[in-house]
């Protein structure tokens, strides 16, 4: 059963908040959009009435968010395969609903300040991302059934490299409630 926005209709989420947690975001995120699964950044974005793009960006530049005045645009690199573009998608989707723009452009010596700032923002992305993307009761579900590291990237679309994450930090959150 379809429970989302139809056609035509956006969802009503606010652009920018500050949660207490960039799980609790996404979680939320995840419920309303969980019709779709896996979760398509892409449409997630569409709905909330961000523009989405898919350019060819300088090397090592993964992807990014910009705002104009009329509005809010993610971008992913297209040099990417598909599940790279998708993590990039979320991630800066994490942007818009963090509120934390991140990177500037600015002269290397203010960028060099700022650095463990955007490192702690563009950390706080990447969860959002593995959060939205890989929601904790389906990958403790794969994990169950005896999925590893590539097939939860495979069932979920993402790279090896964020599902590695996601079971780490699933893994160090049962260590901490095995503690209590």
């Amino acid at each position: 059963m379809n429970t989302g926005p139809r056609e035509g209709e956006r969802l009503a989420l606010p652009l920018k908040v500050e949660p207490t947690s960039s799980l609790s975001l996404a979680t939320s995120l995840y419920h309303i959009e969980k019709r779709d699964y896996p979760i398509d950044p892409v449409a997630v974005a569409e709905a909330m009435g961000i523009g989405v793009k898919h350019v060819s960006l300088t090397p090592g530049v993964w992807g990014l968010y910009l705002a104009t005045e009329k509005r809010e645009y993610i971008v992913a690199n297209s040099e990417h395969d598909p599940a790279e573009e998708r993590f990039t998608y979320a991630h800066e989707l994490g942007h818009v609903m963090l509120g934390k723009l991140g990177m500037k452009i600015g002269t290397p010596d203010l960028r060099a300040r700022n650095r463990g700032r955007e490192e702690r923002i563009e950390r706080r992305c990447d969860r959002f991302a593995r959060n939205l993307l890989m929601p904790e009761q389906m990958v403790k579900r794969a994990v169950a059934r005896g999925e590893g590291v590539e097939q939860i990237a495979s069932r979920f679309g993402v790279p090896d490299y964020a599902a590695t994450m996601r079971l780490r930090e699933i893994a160090r959150g049962r260590r901490k409630e095995q503690q209590q």
